[in-house]
């Protein structure tokens, strides 16, 4: 059964607002999406009833914390695919999974004149919009945020294959990490279970709604969107199609600053600027978008 449009809109209390006096248009989920009301009142429901310290206590309410963070470090597991629920590490987000790849594997496996082919992705952008399995195509590292798959921020997930993540030292150090093997090795201190529940959660919606329904959903609006766009005169559409999710452009003679605040008193939120992006914006000669 398709889950309506509206029923999805009704799940995000912040869309029930007014921007300037114009109902809120959020399309800036790229940067950072919102949180439908299931995955905050789940961490209302933790932080108010169920809070403790994981992995560190024998009384019921650290058992039963250890239990929902295990339970979700396999059901991310599940959701990419991966081998095990080992291959699973919780980090503050995909900038920190990338850096723990960085020191961690780089700096003791890369030298200088290598033909380097292990493979990590980044995949913050693309996991809300595809199925990933990382078994299928076979990537060494694989990392996401959680605030980009309507869950909270300050959590994050790094996939790696466990036969290298067992030839990774710790890089942070903490209580029980040295002789710790993985995933819990690579985290140190007390993780973020609050935002690890509401990780969780956001996964548990998606799958409520079903992929191939916002699959179905994305391509119909993309696509009107596209058709609006190519009738306004002078609009610059960078990329090839099918676009996935999200569409750059610029309007010929505007700075893309400017469109943006003139959205903005309409009640519509974009990304503008450089997107965290200039190497390839500085490749093909754009300032802006």
């Amino acid at each position: 059964m398709i889950y309506p449009i509206k029923n999805i809109r009704e799940d995000f209390p912040i869309l029930k607002q007014k921007v300037n006096n114009y109902p809120l248009i959020y399309l800036d989920s790229a940067a950072s999406a919102q949180r439908p009301k299931y995955v905050f009142e789940r961490e209302i429901q933790y932080a108010s009833e169920q809070h403790s310290a994981v992995h560190r206590g024998i009384h019921t309410l650290s058992k039963n914390a250890t239990k929902y963070m295990e339970d979700i470090r396999s059901k991310i597991a599940y959701f990419l695919n991966a081998k095990s629920e080992t291959e699973i590490i919780f980090v503050k987000g995909a900038t920190e999974g990338i850096n723990l790849v960085a020191y961690s594997w780089g700096e003791n496996y890369i030298n200088t004149g290598d033909n380097i082919i292990t493979v990590l992705i980044d995949g913050a952008q693309a996991i809300v919009h595809h199925d990933v399995d990382v078994q299928k195509i076979n990537c060494d590292f694989y990392v996401f945020s959680g605030h980009k798959l309507y869950g909270p921020p300050g959590i994050g997930v790094l996939y790696g294959k466990k036969e290298i993540l067992d030839s990774m030292p710790p890089w942070e150090g903490g209580g029980g990490v040295t002789f710790n093997s993985v995933p819990w090795k690579f985290e140190a201190g007390s993780p973020n279970i609050s935002g690890i529940i509401g990780l969780g959660a956001a996964i548990d919606y998606i799958n409520q709604i079903g992929k191939a329904h916002i699959h179905i959903h994305e391509n119909q609006i993309i696509n009107y969107a596209l058709l609006k766009l190519k009738s306004i005169p002078k609009i610059k559409i960078y990329g090839s199609e099918p676009f996935s999710g999200l569409i750059s452009f610029n309007l010929e003679n505007h700075h893309a600053y400017d469109i943006g605040l003139i959205l903005n008193e309409y009640g519509i939120a974009i990304r503008t600027g450089h997107h965290c992006a200039m190497p390839i914006m500085k490749f093909f000669k754009i300032d802006n978008i």
